[in-house]
C-alpha cells in the first residue's frame, strides 16, 4: 500500500489464485471520465490496495486502510486523500459503513476491480468500478442497497423492534422499553442507541433470573447457584468469556444461531460482514448479529426454560483455570435442538432487514448528490 507520485497510467501488482499478476491502471481513461460518474476532479495521485482481504471504514474522522497480512494500518485524514484515487484490485474485502460518504465528501475517488456479473452487474469481463452512491443506486441490486443504505435509521428501527419483542415476552420489562424507545427517537449517533440498549439490557436481565437447581451442594460452586446477569468475572473479559454455566449455554445457543444467520443472509444476497449496529470487527459477521437482536429474546427464552428444568452437576461443565466455563461435548449436543431457529424465524428476521434496507436506499435517492455523503451521527429519519 503505497503512494503512486503522479496519475499517469502505472502498473500495480494484483493476485489471482496466489500467483501475482501485473494490472495496468490508469485514471484517465474513458471509464473514469468525471462527468460519467459526477465527480467534479481528475485524481492527482494514486494509491493501489492490491492485497486480498483489505478493509476500509471510518474511524475518528479518518479512513482507514487496512489488509490481511499487513502490519501497517493506515490512519488518513481528509486532507491527505483529497483529490485522490484509492484503487482495490480485487473485490475479495470488506467497506464498512460510511466509508462510501466519507470519500464522496472528500472528494476520494473509490474505484474497485470487478468481475462480470458481480455486485454491479459489469456487463464486460474485467473492469473497474468507481463507487459512488449514484452509481450503486442505479444497479439497485440486493448488496449494492445494503452499502448505500443510511446505518443510523436501521440501527433505530432494529432496536425498536427488538424492545417490542422484549416487551411481549416480558410484560415486566414494558415500561423500560417504553421509556428508551422515546430515547431512541431522540438519538443522534449508534453510540447514542447503545447506551438506552444497555439500560434496558440490565433490566431484562434482572428479570430473567433464577435459582438453579444443583444435585450436590458440596462440589457446586456457590456462586453458579442463582444466575443474576450476562456478565463475566474475568477482568477485562467480554461476555464471550462466560464465568457462569448459563452464560455459557447462552454463548454457545448464540453462535449456533448466528450460523444459521450467515447462511440465510448470504442467501438473501446480503454481504454477513456488512453491519449497522454492531461495532465493526475484522473476520466477524456483523450483520448476523444485528439479526440476532431480533431473535434474542427467544432463544433466552428457550435455553433458560430447558436450563431451569435440569438438575445440574458440577461435572456437567469444563472450568479453567481463569474461571472460564466451556461446554463438554455431550452437553453442547443437548443443547443443539434447543438454540436452533426455524426457517420461518430467520426469513422473518431477513425480511425486516431488506425492508429496512430498501427503505433507507430509497430514502437516499431523493436527496441531491452533495448530501447524500452523511456520517451517521446526522442522520435522524427512520425506515418504519
Amino acid at each position: 500500500m503505497n503512494w503512486i507520485s503522479d496519475a499517469r497510467p502505472t502498473v500495480a501488482k494484483s493476485y489471482e489464485n496466489g500467483a501475482p499478476k501485473s494490472i495496468a491502471i490508469d485514471p484517465l481513461q474513458p471509464e473514469f471520465e468525471p462527468a460519467r460518474w459526477s465527480i467534479p476532479f481528475k485524481p492527482a495521485k494514486i494509491m493501489a490496495i492490491p492485497q486480498h482481504g483489505w478493509r476500509l471504514r471510518v474511524t475518528r474522522g479518518m479512513l482507514e486502510i487496512g489488509a490481511r497480512g499487513v502490519s501497517d494500518t493506515l490512519y488518513l485524514e481528509p486532507a491527505e486523500l483529497r483529490k485522490r484515487a484509492i484503487y482495490l484490485l480485487n473485490s475479495s474485502g470488506v467497506i464498512y459503513g460510511g466509508a462510501i460518504p466519507w470519500c464522496l465528501e472528500n472528494n476520494v475517488l473509490l474505484a474497485m476491480r470487478v468481475e462480470q456479473d458481480d455486485i454491479f452487474n459489469v456487463d464486460h469481463r474485467t473492469s473497474f468500478v468507481v463507487l459512488t452512491e449514484e452509481n450503486i443506486l442505479q444497479k439497485p441490486t440486493t448488496r449494492a442497497r445494503q452499502y448505500a443504505a443510511a446505518p443510523l435509521p436501521i440501527a433505530k428501527a432494529l432496536l425498536r423492534e427488538q424492545f417490542r419483542r422484549m416487551a411481549k415476552e416480558l410484560k415486566s420489562v414494558d415500561r423500560e422499553c417504553a421509556r428508551y424507545e422515546l430515547w431512541l427517537n431522540k438519538s443522534r449517533s449508534i453510540r447514542e442507541l447503545m447506551h438506552a440498549e444497555g439500560h434496558v439490557a440490565r433490566t431484562y436481565w434482572h428479570l430473567r433470573a433464577f435459582r438453579l437447581q444443583f444435585s450436590d451442594d458440596k462440589t457446586f460452586p456457590t456462586r453458579w447457584r442463582v444466575f443474576r446477569q450476562r456478565k463475566s468475572r474475568v477482568l477485562g473479559s467480554n461476555n464471550q468469556n462466560a464465568t457462569h454455566p448459563i452464560n455459557a449455554l447462552l454463548n454457545y445457543s448464540y453462535a449456533i444461531v448466528a450460523a444459521q444467520l450467515r447462511r440465510a443472509i448470504v442467501a438473501s444476497g446480503l454481504d454477513p460482514c456488512f453491519g449497522y449496529l454492531h461495532a465493526d470487527l475484522d473476520y466477524r459477521d456483523n450483520l448476523a448479529y444485528d439479526l440476532m437482536e431480533l431473535l434474542r429474546c427467544r432463544i433466552d427464552t428457550d435455553v433458560l426454560s430447558w436450563a431451569r428444568r435440569r438438575v445440574w452437576k458440577r461435572s456437567d461443565f469444563f472450568v479453567f483455570l481463569n474461571g472460564v466455563v466451556r461446554l463438554p461435548d455431550e452437553l453442547a449436543a443437548a443443547l443443539v435442538p434447543v438454540a436452533l431457529r426455524t426457517d420461518a424465524e430467520l426469513e422473518c428476521a431477513i425480511a425486516l432487514m431488506l425492508r429496512w434496507i430498501r427503505l433507507s436506499s430509497s430514502t437516499r435517492t431523493r436527496q441531491t448528490p452533495r448530501t447524500r455523503g452523511v456520517s451517521e451521527s446526522h442522520q435522524a429519519s427512520t425506515p418504519d
